[in-house]
């Protein structure tokens, strides 16, 4: 159904929208203040929050709780590339290499 949705939008980043807010719901201005005033906010389909397990099951709790975290819409709210590295996602990993 939303297939049909998405190869209908016109540009990349309108696709990419959509396949965000699919996901993520569409965003509030408690999420990201300024949102319903731009130009396009308006032009895609109310869609509710997905529980992110379903949309990446292989990932587990921690890569779902890392990915949520990096895709905050508020910039300001997303997790830094130096946080993101300490996060318990990446524990099992050998930092020394880095």
């Amino acid at each position: 159904m939303y297939k049909n949705l998405i190869t209908t939008l016109n540009g990349p980043v309108l696709k990419k929208t959509a396949l965000k807010y699919m996901d993520f719901g569409n965003p509030t201005e408690e999420q990201w203040p300024g949102v319903t005033l731009l130009r396009d906010c308006h032009t895609y389909p109310k869609w509710e929050p997905q529980n992110l397990v379903r949309t990446v099951p292989t990932l587990g709790p921690d890569g779902v709780d890392l990915l949520t975290k990096m895709l905050k819409y508020n910039p300001v709210e997303r997790i830094s590339a130096k946080a993101a590295l300490d996060h318990p996602y990446f524990d099992s990993l050998d930092k020394s290499q880095f």
